[in-house]
């Protein structure tokens, strides 16, 4: 019985050791690592090689510029090939019927402009920060998953040595040595788990941190785009107010003209009353000549009578006499009134000569002013019309952009859905997926756009 007793008997070695009873019925085999481990091909490894490859500022600007090279290849193409469909879209309509290739390619060629489009509107900056929150939460998922795998993989391999610290109190000493190899061993791989996970955030960080300084460089390109906008509309103004200012100088100038053609006009007129009034003191000293020759010829003629009667016994010879100088008389009288007859006539010509002249003047000059006058209504009434069709083309530019915008728009929406529902569909966790919904604003386009007020 005694020795019954001593045969069972549990001795303590330790007094921090302990046995767990369940290893007294079946034992559990340990796993082995390997059986854990994948197999995986050559060219999967290399992929996951060059996909954690961290790629220079230049080798993402060449393959940028190989990209874009691309890009615009495909849409010359797209032109091209949208162009022949064009041309056999006429030459359907003349045969009223297309073959079987025609089809083919419509559909090909249609293919290609949607595809054209989907890769434009993949280079929009809102597109760009969709696929930016996508990737993110896609690497949070990943992360999680990582996570709760190296948890679980923690919680396996913390079970696994809670089940190897409860071994036979026997076997323990024989296998302390192996054990403490294996926690080592265990430990290293833990901690070039926990490196790799660094790793892996860290590459993320700077991959996010090269995002942010393109998007830094993409909005001070937009900003300077602005800003050379802005300076293109400051010189517009600018050209626009000097031909205001043109435009009122060239008025001014006409008014000064008027007004030195009116001043030119009442000079002539002054001129023309001087003239009157030397032509009325010439015709007046006129009529004094002829009264003072009248009173000459009176004169004469009461000496004539005074020596008629003196003279009355010599009648005959006398009044031959006087016939004889009476006829000489009225000659003398006849040329010097056909001489004053002439010299006045001469004068009135050339005094109506003046006039016709002064007229003919005066009407050029109006006929000149008409022209002027004309001619600057003329220029106001083109420069009015090129302003109405400049503004026409203005608003027609507006309405085309905003077309444009409203088109964008949708496709934009458009996109930002079926991200969300490829997204989802990828088996991201919801939360993730509400989180890149509410940063990605879907906005609703108005049917009818609101015009800006056109300045008069």
């Amino acid at each position: 019985m005694a020795n019954t007793n001593k045969i069972f008997r549990y001795k303590t070695l330790a007094p921090i050791s302990f046995v767990d009873e369940t290893l007294f019925e079946t034992r559990k085999k340990v796993s082995d690592a390997s059986e854990r481990s994948i197999i995986i091909s050559r060219s999967e490894l290399e992929r996951i090689r060059r996909a954690a490859h961290v790629r220079t500022v230049e080798e993402k600007d060449v393959e940028l510029d190989f990209q874009c090279r691309e890009r615009e290849k495909a849409k010359k193409a797209v032109a091209e090939r949208l162009a022949k469909l064009q041309q056999a879209d006429i030459l359907r309509k003349k045969k009223q019927g297309l073959s079987q290739l025609e089809a083919e390619a419509r559909d090909k060629s249609l293919y290609l402009v949607e595809r054209a489009n989907e890769i434009r509107m993949e280079d929009d900056q809102e597109v760009k920060n969709l696929n930016t929150l996508a990737l993110g939460a896609k690497c949070c998922a990943e992360r999680d998953a990582q996570v709760q795998e190296w948890r679980q993989m923690a919680a396996v391999e913390e079970q696994e040595d809670r089940q190897r610290d409860s071994v036979m109190e026997q076997d323990r000493r024989m296998a302390v040595r192996a054990q403490e190899e294996v926690e080592e061993m265990r430990k290293q791989e833990r901690m070039r788990g926990k490196m790799r996970i660094q790793e892996q955030i860290e590459e993320r960080m700077e991959e996010r941190r090269l995002q942010d300084e393109i998007k830094q460089q993409e909005r001070q390109k937009l900003l300077e785009n602005l800003e050379k906008m802005k300076m293109e509309d400051l010189q517009t103004q600018g050209r626009k107010k000097e031909e205001q200012r043109r435009l009122h100088q060239e008025v001014l100038e006409f008014s000064e003209e008027s007004q030195r053609v009116k001043a030119r006009m009442k000079e002539e007129e002054r001129a023309a009353d001087v003239r009157i009034v030397e032509n009325t003191c010439r015709k007046m000293e006129e009529q004094r000549i002829r009264r003072n020759q009248e009173a000459l010829e009176n004169e004469w003629k009461r000496n004539e009578r005074e020596q008629t009667k003196k003279k009355a016994d010599n009648r005959e010879w006398w009044a031959f006499a006087r016939q004889e100088q009476m006829s000489d008389k009225e000659q003398q009288l006849a040329i010097i009134a056909s001489r004053e007859r002439a010299d006045y006539e001469r004068v009135l010509r050339a005094q109506n000569d003046d006039v016709v002249r002064e007229k003919e003047k005066e009407e050029k000059r109006r006929q000149r002013a008409a022209h002027y006058l004309f001619g600057v209504r003329q220029q106001m009434r083109e420069r009015e019309a090129r302003a109405i069709e400049q503004r026409q083309a203005e608003l027609q530019e507006h309405e085309r952009i905003l077309e444009e915008a409203l088109n964008r728009r949708m496709r934009l929406n458009e996109i930002k859905a079926r991200k969300l529902m490829e997204l989802k569909a990828a088996g991201i966790p919801e939360k993730y997926c509400s989180k890149v919904e509410n940063k990605v604003s879907i906005s609703r386009p108005t049917s009818q756009p609101q015009w800006p007020k056109q300045k008069r």
